[in-house]
């Protein structure tokens, strides 16, 4: 542990080092006040100082008190060293922030068990500050989880009332043009997209205030739950969509985390087949061994070049003309699978693109359960 020692005394600093290397820790000289603020810069300034209170261009009084204005989230503990022994001395060390004090000459035993006290001293106030920080954040997550939700409750009721009145108008015989029909017709979907936009944040948060334990869940299940948040956005577009998974293909895996993987690749999938003259997804599952492999497929009109394929899940890259998501899906979805230790990859065969991904079925998955 290195220990900072601001002596301007010579030959007082030297033995104080040479007391300190005994003890086995790694003295840091400094011989005025001066030194120690420039070295309180570094990230590795020594948090046990012992500091003698008559130094030039600083004094340790001086030193003591711009030390204890530093991060707070950083301890140090200040042994003050000075022939003064007076109480109104030790009582103006202690409101300029010294944690001990010690008078000249130097009893070295004495020092080495302030030394000591000072580390259980550090310990101490490093967990703390470590459980303040745990609770702050925890509060801030809270506060940010009830936001979410309220706001979700807050929009449910006036959003179903725009998309019914939407659909009033729809209904009726109203003359518009095909650009104001086109907006009228994207409404629902807009509206939709913001409500899963919040439930999604809020799955996010939740999943922090608490983290996710993997378990054992039924594929089809998970898929057929993706699919019915996107339904909206299936019928609009005009989309079909296909599962082809058994009943009992279950993984042992984080739920929430794959339900994101799968929902942002169902949306990518979505805005492809959007720009295809074949409009259908495809979504396949086959166990190998201890893994499932789940491939959402697409049909493209044009060819995907091994540089697209490269790139496929780069952010802010995307083949697709308009893309709602920045080129962000694929790219979010490779985050979550290697979180999950498990593979994501793009395939072209013919006019079909797969989106590849391979995850541990069984409960052998031993580095996500820990």
């Amino acid at each position: 542990m290195r220990v900072l020692i601001a002596e301007d005394d010579p030959v007082t600093r030297t033995l104080l080092s040479q007391k300190l290397k005994s003890w086995g820790y790694t003295p840091v000289e400094c011989s005025n006040g001066q030194e120690v603020i420039e070295l309180s810069d570094s990230s590795d300034f020594p948090q046990i100082c012992i500091i003698d209170w008559e130094m030039p261009l600083k004094n340790g009084l001086e030193v003591c008190k711009e030390l204890s204005l530093l991060d707070p989230f950083i301890p140090c503990q200040k042994i003050m060293l000075t022939a003064r022994d007076g109480k109104s001395d030790i009582l103006a060390a202690l409101q300029m922030g010294v944690n001990d004090y010690l008078t000249k000459p130097v009893d070295f035993d004495q020092l080495k068990v302030r030394i000591k006290l000072a580390e259980m001293n550090l310990e101490t106030q490093k967990k703390m500050i470590s459980q303040k920080v745990f609770k702050f954040n925890q509060i801030s997550l809270a506060q940010t989880h009830q936001f979410i939700l309220n706001s979700i409750l807050d929009l449910s009721s006036p959003l179903s009332e725009v998309i019914r009145l939407s659909e009033q108008i729809s209904n009726q015989s109203i003359e518009l043009d095909s650009s104001s029909k086109k907006t009228l017709q994207m409404i629902p979907e807009k509206i939709f997209e913001a409500k899963q936009t919040l439930k999604h944040m809020q799955s996010i948060y939740d999943s922090q205030l608490e983290p996710e334990s993997p378990r054992l869940i039924n594929l089809k299940g998970l898929l057929r739950q993706v699919t019915e948040d996107h339904k909206i956005a299936l019928s609009q577009n005009q989309i079909s969509l296909q599962i082809n998974c058994a009943i009992d293909n279950f993984v042992f895996t984080k739920e929430l985390s794959l339900y994101q993987a799968f929902s942002h690749i169902l949306r990518n999938s979505i805005e492809a087949a959007t720009q295809s003259s074949q409009k259908e997804v495809i979504v396949e599952s086959n166990k190998k061994e201890e893994f499932t492999e789940i491939a959402f497929i697409n049909f493209s009109d044009k060819e995907l070049n091994p540089e697209e394929s490269q790139r496929a899940f780069d952010p802010f890259f995307s083949t697709k003309a308009n893309t709602k998501n920045l080129g962000l899906g694929l790219n979010f979805s490779q985050t979550i699978i290697d979180d999950l230790f498990g593979s994501i990859q793009i395939i072209r065969q013919g006019n079909r693109t797969i989106t590849l991904i391979s995850i541990l079925s069984t409960l052998e998955n031993d580095k996500l359960a820990s």
